[in-house]
């Protein structure tokens, strides 16, 4: 599938904040909340490898996805409609 990194897991509240995050993120990690989240880097900035990563998550069963130029956001919160989205 070629290179991928995790971008950004687990934030705690400030970090969250930080880096610009949603208050009820799915990447936010407490004592009584679990991180849920990924944003999954592409080394290559294309249109495929988003596409192959996404097609990929479905194939799993992940039902919140958010493609970007630079990495694609996958969460299975429960708290948060599912859907998918670009940025």
């Amino acid at each position: 599938m070629g290179s991928i990194t995790i971008k950004s897991g687990c934030r705690c509240p400030t970090w969250n904040k930080v880096v610009g995050g949603k208050r009820r993120s799915a990447h936010i990690t407490t004592e009584d909340k679990e991180c849920l989240a990924a944003d999954i880097g592409l080394r290559s900035k294309g249109s495929r490898m988003r596409l192959k990563v996404v097609k990929a998550a479905l194939e799993v069963g992940i039902k919140r996805i958010g493609p970007h130029k630079g990495f694609v956001h996958i969460d299975v919160a429960t708290h948060l409609p599912e859907g998918m989205w670009v940025y």
